[in-house]
């Protein structure tokens, strides 16, 4: 699981980048201690360089129903969150999108228990943070695991519930539980 969590961490930052690149610079490199990212939104492409190891993803738009995950038919994809990232040799590869949802935060995480409970490889690790309920549940099938996150929005956010799902597919991840 905190594998998983942290290829949620990657997509996230890599689609995050990816955004960066459309505001402005088409093309750039990004230095961390870590290594090298080097982005090129006309090619829709990021390379990560670190311990003299180069990979190369690519950055492709999604359709909300390509995650393969129910969602809410109040929900609203946030806008240019949608988006699969996938390694150039095909061995692993990441989804994901963030939606808005105007019904309340327990709400929604109920209607989701309803609808993946069911499903083979559900896992609910729910919880409770500073008094607002989190949902977190991840279905895992083969070497592929969905992940949703439910939250409430904060002030002037789009909506009063922020549902985020992931899909990592050929990572590492591996049998149901």
């Amino acid at each position: 699981m905190r594998r998983f969590i942290g290829l949620l961490l990657l997509v996230t930052l890599l689609v995050g980048l990816v955004a960066a690149a459309g505001c402005g610079k088409k093309s750039g490199i990004i230095t961390t201690p870590q290594g090298d990212v080097k982005y090129d939104s006309a090619k829709n492409e990021i390379q990560v360089t670190s311990n003299g190891k180069t990979k190369t993803w690519s950055v492709q738009s999604l359709s909300e129903k390509a995650l393969g995950v129910p969602v809410p038919s109040n929900t609203k994809l946030q806008e240019g969150s949608a988006a699969i990232i996938s390694e150039t040799d095909g061995n692993q590869k990441w989804s994901g999108a963030t939606f808005w949802s105007s019904d309340a935060t327990d709400s929604v995480i109920s209607w989701y228990k309803e609808k993946l409970s069911g499903m083979t490889g559900f896992i609910d690790a729910s919880t409770n943070q500073d008094g607002q309920q989190i949902g977190l549940f991840t279905v895992r099938t083969g070497d592929t695991a969905k992940s949703i996150i439910v939250g409430a929005g904060q002030s002037g956010d789009p909506g009063k519930t922020k549902i985020v799902i992931a899909t990592a597919a050929g990572a590492g991840i591996s049998g149901t539980k």
